[in-house]
């Protein structure tokens, strides 16, 4: 009689948690996600996509096969590529199920390598190598990390090495991109639309060549490139290095783009761009060497140097584009040294009726009009050339540039509405052809080592020499030039205007003078404590003392005869400035740190 009763209180227990594992189960598609290994090299298909089984027709597990069974698995799934070289072979482009051709990635997907100088993936030019396709809605995230992609050849497409498609976050880390090629955009990379994103780390990108622009890399989303070398990549009609031209912004951290070469500037951006603590040198392009921006640029604690506009302006640095009283660009904490131009600005070229605004930086060694085909007027501006634009320059070193005119800085006349170049604690100084050409508007506290820059506040310097030291790395981030001592630049800057550090990053003010009061320098460098030395108000004259006399000096009978020992010192009193000058050797100047680059 008791047998009946247990079977039902049975059933209403075990049936309730079968469907709640049921119901988990369906509501999360990541317990499907799976992890596959390779064990083959050879590029073969999968024999039964979606079994759930990495098994190309002889039972090995290929990377093929791998991706094909992460596309037909709901959930995020892994890949793991030991070292080795995997070549694609099967041919068939404009296929998307990772079938032929290149490596189609549909879902959420990690592939992990053994690192990018043991693990290889050649695409042997019959495709490109990696496409991320966003098919359905949500988006997925992607990630490549550990594996060098080489050799993929998007033909008369974008992406030779990787394409990253619409609605897609694609992440590659210590990944290599090297040796691909495209027709049109993205010679190693093409991140396709404004959707996408994509940030790089700890990875290369080089030897890639694109006809269209962007020769490593061409962005129409949001890009972040982190710890990563740019380098010999090329181009034939856009951007050698980075076309962002129609991305929405671009962040370059800590880069090296160094040797590529282009149309349209090295890194071109029409959005936002951010470049920081990077190295842009020695690249070349027909406008714009370095940088070629039309946006919005924020560059800080960098160095665009060395760079070569063969055929038009802008050296190190082409602007156009902004309006009203917008900010189109800041530069900071960085320098711009040794580039050169065909035409007019060496090594900043600005045409933008928005604000420019430059800060403790160095504008050093540039060169304008360069081409033997230009026309004297188009020779300008070897430091700075500014067209229509409100440039404003605070505790920036302008000197050693040179142009056939305006070889410092020039502000563009000839053309209607002039803009506006003001100066705040600059040093103008030892630039070819004059320190300023055109209206220059001092806020004070400028120093121009000629007449040119026509300053007139009672806290200018005109016709003065700085006493500045070669472009040298005295710390910091990025080369300066360093105040010597004697330099009338020290402690004559307005500390109220002057930023909180200089451009290395050491503190402002410092009583650089010795003379107890810390003030700012001007220019972009802040001498340490004790670099001049003032010359102390010569004292009263000091009277010659008469020579002490050897015979016995004559002493009233009362007292005992004695005789004075005379002195055997030769020692001279010193009195005045010779006085100070040998205390002075007593104390010891601080030296600054060098911070490590």
């Amino acid at each position: 009689m008791i047998a009946p009763s247990i079977a039902p209180i049975r059933l209403v227990a075990i049936v309730p948690l079968a469907i709640a594992l049921l119901y988990m189960t369906q509501a999360d598609p990541t317990s499907y996600a799976a992890g596959f290994t390779l064990d083959s090299t050879a590029d073969a298909a999968d024999a039964s996509p979606g079994d759930g089984v990495c098994a190309a027709a002889d039972g090995k597990c290929t990377l093929r096969a791998a991706v094909q069974e992460a596309n037909a698995l709901p959930g995020p799934d892994t890949i793991t590529v030991p070292a080795g070289a995997y070549f694609l072979a099967i041919p068939g482009r404009l296929e998307d199920a990772a079938a032929t051709g290149d490596l189609d990635i549909t879902e959420a997907l990690t592939i992990t390598g053994a690192g990018r100088d043991r693990t290889t993936v050649d695409g042997g030019a019959l495709d490109r190598v990696f496409q991320t396709i966003g098919l359905a809605i949500p988006d997925f995230s992607a990630a490549i990390q550990g594996i060098t992609i080489r050799n993929g050849d998007a033909g008369f497409s974008d992406g030779g090495g990787i394409f990253n498609g619409n609605r897609i976050a694609l992440t590659l880390d210590d990944v290599a991109v090297v040796n691909n090629r495209a027709a049109e955009f993205g010679g190693g990379i093409q991140s396709n639309s404004f959707t996408s994103s994509l940030t790089i780390t700890n990875s290369v990108i080089s030897g890639n060549y694109a006809d269209q622009g962007g020769a490593a890399l061409n962005n129409l989303g949001i890009a972040t490139v982190k710890d990563t070398e740019i380098i010999d990549n090329h181009a034939v009609l856009g951007a050698g290095a980075i076309d962002s031209d129609g991305g929405v912004s671009l962040e370059l951290v800590k880069g090296t783009v160094v040797g590529n070469s282009g149309t349209l500037g090295t890194i071109r951006s029409g959005g936002e761009l951010t470049v920081v603590e990077s190295i842009v040198t020695d690249n070349t392009a027909a406008v714009g060497g370095g940088i070629f921006a039309g946006g919005s640029i924020g560059i800080s604690q960098t160095v665009v140097a060395r760079n070569t506009a063969t055929f038009g302006e802008g050296g190190g640095i082409y602007f156009a584009g902004g309006g009203g009283v917008e900010k189109v660009i800041a530069l900071s904490d960085s320098t711009v040294s040794g580039n050169t131009s065909a035409f007019e600005g060496g090594g900043i070229y600005t045409w933008t009726p928005g604000r420019v605004v430059i800060s403790n930086s160095t504008v050093s060694g540039n060169e304008a009009g360069t081409s033997d085909t230009a026309r004297e007027n188009e020779r300008r501006g070897g430091g700075v050339f500014a067209l229509f634009g409100q440039l404003q320059l605070t505790n920036v070193t302008i000197s050693g540039n040179q142009a056939p005119v305006g070889g410092g800085i020039l502000n563009n006349e000839s053309n209607d509405g002039v803009g506006f170049v003001g100066l705040k604690n600059t040093v103008v100084a030892a630039n070819t052809n004059d320190d300023c050409s055109g209206s220059i508007s001092s806020a004070g506290h400028n120093l121009s080592s000629d007449g040119s820059c026509g300053f007139t506040a009672l806290s200018d310097l005109q016709n003065a020499d700085p006493k500045l030291g070669p472009l040298a790395d005295n710390g910091g981030p990025t080369e300066t030039q360093a105040l010597l001592s004697g330099s009338p630049a020290i402690d004559a800057a307005d500390s109220a205007a002057c930023p909180t550090t200089d451009q290395r990053g050491v503190g402002r003010p410092v009583d650089g003078n010795s003379d107890g009061i810390a003030l700012c320098d001007i220019g972009s460098f802040e001498a340490p404590p004790g670099t001049t030395i003032p010359t102390p108000s010569p004292g009263p004259a000091v009277s010659p003392q008469p020579t002490p006399s050897t015979a016995p000096i004559e002493l009233p009978a009362a007292l005992p005869r004695t005789g004075r020992r005379q002195s055997t010192s030769s020692a001279t009193p010193v009195a005045g400035p010779a006085a100070f000058a040998a205390a002075a050797g007593l104390v010891g100047v601080r030296a600054l740190r060098k911070r490590p680059m």
